[in-house]
């Protein structure tokens, strides 16, 4: 049986404040290949590729999140910090 949303999380968040960042990224990919339609995995995977210096796909991770959840506020928020780094300000707001 496959570990539970919240377990994922709480493991990937652990791995990623260790900096184990490769198998962080590894958790979360398998993480939104079995559950595709979980927007809270796929705003984690945004923010672990962010972490990794992955920008491309962690915006794409970010507007998965808001397409699967438009009323989840996470994404938008990760969505705009990112695009304002790589002074994106007209597409941050």
């Amino acid at each position: 049986m496959f570990p539970s949303p919240a377990a994922l999380t709480i493991a990937t968040y652990r791995l990623t404040h260790r900096r184990i960042l490769d198998l962080a990224e590894k958790l979360i990919r398998r993480a939104t290949t079995t559950q595709p339609d979980n927007a809270r995995l796929w705003n984690d995977q945004g923010l672990i590729l962010n972490l990794r210096g992955n920008d491309g796909e962690a915006d794409r991770g970010f507007r998965y999140a808001i397409r699967l959840a438009r009323d989840f506020a996470e994404p938008y928020h990760h969505l705009a910090a990112l695009r304002a780094k790589q002074d994106r300000l007209d597409d941050a707001v």
